[in-house]
């Protein structure tokens, strides 16, 4: 199984620091750029969401005011997976973060968000997970 990283793509810089952390651990994850142009969006998400065994959301400013990363939140929720915050902007306030969430344990450090990721997934030896 692997992780899905929810979040805005305005925060690539922070989604590479999250996949980063994640090739160090040899947690696979789902990449976005495997998104086939022409197919419908919506049913390329929901099947990586059945595929996955959990969801990092990198909660920034950005992706708590998407809509995409509020259904992908919702699709995870409603499947009973797991979701770890991975709080990216330090100015957000658990008040801030979508009602998902709150009240769930977060983390500011990408190194605790990529040893949670490891306990919940299995991790395949030989898996590449950058593309």
């Amino acid at each position: 199984m692997s992780a899905f990283i929810s979040h805005s793509f305005e925060n690539k810089p922070e989604f590479e620091n999250v996949t980063d952390a994640l090739d160090l651990r040899g947690v696979a994850y789902w990449n976005p750029a495997e998104i086939h142009a022409g197919g419908s969006l919506r049913e390329q998400l929901r099947a990586a969401v059945e595929r996955c065994s959990l969801c990092i959301f990198i909660a920034t400013r950005k992706s708590v005011d998407s809509s995409w990363c509020g259904a992908e939140l919702g699709a995870f929720w409603g499947a009973g997976k797991p979701i770890v915050v991975y709080l990216a902007e330090a100015s957000l306030t658990q008040d801030e973060l979508p009602q998902i969430v709150q009240g769930d344990v977060w983390e500011r450090k990408i190194s605790k968000i990529a040893d949670r990721a490891k306990e919940i997934t299995i991790v395949v030896p030989g898996f590449q997970t950058r593309q």
